[in-house]
């Protein structure tokens, strides 16, 4: 069993929308349509949205040029936007199986909830749900081939290594590895520094030296090396801090999609040195305007998630496309 890297096919994209906050203040749905926009013709899209909110969202599609028929709306929403906090974590099974990894993330009001939710998604796939006991987070581990880069404080504690013990004996084909998350980051994920983009290969942002947050990345970066995998830096970025923002913005928060990467733009001339890296490793390099998003210590990968292509059932994809037909009716 192995949990699968997100550089792999993908067959499906989610996407939340909820308008309190998130949107109302940082309009991150425009965000979501320009990912939609970006990716509609390679992946089936699916939106979260409340019945009380379509009429609004189908709206704000229409101002930003995008054909309500671009994606399935389900209207058995989280109401919450940043999905990668709580969503199953996918993998297979020896024989290619799917499976999700299923928890409750104790950080987030209302996680039991989050966790039915999350159990609903997997059984509308059609795929088995793994459930961890313990408090977990999607964004807290990284994954390419058979290394695991886990958040450390994860793993701290009796339940930290009750969490390695469970992902050690349930996916023995891939190694565990302890790493500190980015130093000044409040989410406390990953994805705010760390990038799989290709087998073998990590993008992992680069601060000036002797800097809290460079020395806080050092350690993943001497763990990829050991392993045999490359690094590659990308720029880092200057917190921002005003008034209740207080955010580490970031090109490592990126989704990658059947060979194209989205990676957030901020309008600063280091975007333009992240595409050419992406391009430089295969890649259809696609910026999207990131500047409201990561106000709310969030990005790209932390309000999207994909689904492998090879864990998606038939039966599926048939009433997936049973499901927008019956939406567009």
């Amino acid at each position: 069993m192995r949990i699968i890297p997100e550089y792999e096919p993908v067959g499906k994209l989610y996407l939340s929308f909820y308008q309190n906050f998130f949107h109302t203040r940082f309009k991150y749905g425009n965000t979501i349509c320009r990912i939609v926009e970006a990716v509609a013709d390679r992946v089936s899209v699916e939106v979260f949205v409340t019945n009380d909110e379509t009429e609004f969202f189908l709206d704000l599609l229409e101002q930003n040029d995008i054909k309500p028929d671009a994606i399935l709306l389900n209207h058995d929403s989280p109401e919450r936007g940043i999905i990668q906090d709580y969503f199953p974590i996918f993998g297979e099974c020896e024989h290619g199986e799917g499976l999700g990894l299923l928890f409750s993330n104790e950080r987030l009001k209302g996680s039991d909830r989050l966790r039915r939710f999350s159990a609903r998604v997997l059984n509308s796939l059609g795929i088995t749900a793994l459930a961890m006991n313990d408090s977990f987070g999607t964004a807290v581990i990284s994954v390419n081939e058979d290394l695991c880069l886990i958040a450390e404080d994860m793993t701290d504690g009796d339940s930290g290594l009750r969490r390695l013990k469970f992902l050690r004996k349930n996916f023995p084909a891939q190694i565990f590895v302890p790493v500190p998350t980015l130093k000044g980051d409040s989410t406390r994920d990953l994805d705010m520094y760390l990038w799989s983009i290709k087998p073998g290969i990590w993008l992992v942002s680069q601060y000036p030296e002797n800097t809290p947050q460079e020395q806080s990345v050092r350690p993943a970066i001497q763990r990829i090396k050991e392993h045999g995998h490359e690094v590659i830096r990308i720029p880092g970025l200057d917190r921002i801090a005003y008034d209740d923002v207080n955010t580490m913005p970031n090109y490592a928060n990126g989704v990658l999609i059947n060979g194209c990467a989205l990676y957030p733009s901020y309008c600063q001339p280091e975007d333009e040195i992240v595409g050419e890296i992406l391009k430089a490793n295969g890649l259809e390099a696609i910026p999207i305007d990131c500047r409201n998003v990561i106000l709310t210590q969030s990005g790209l990968h932390c309000i999207s998630k994909t689904v492998p292509r090879q864990i998606l059932s038939d039966n599926h994809c048939m009433n997936q496309t049973q499901g927008l037909n019956e939406e567009l009716r």
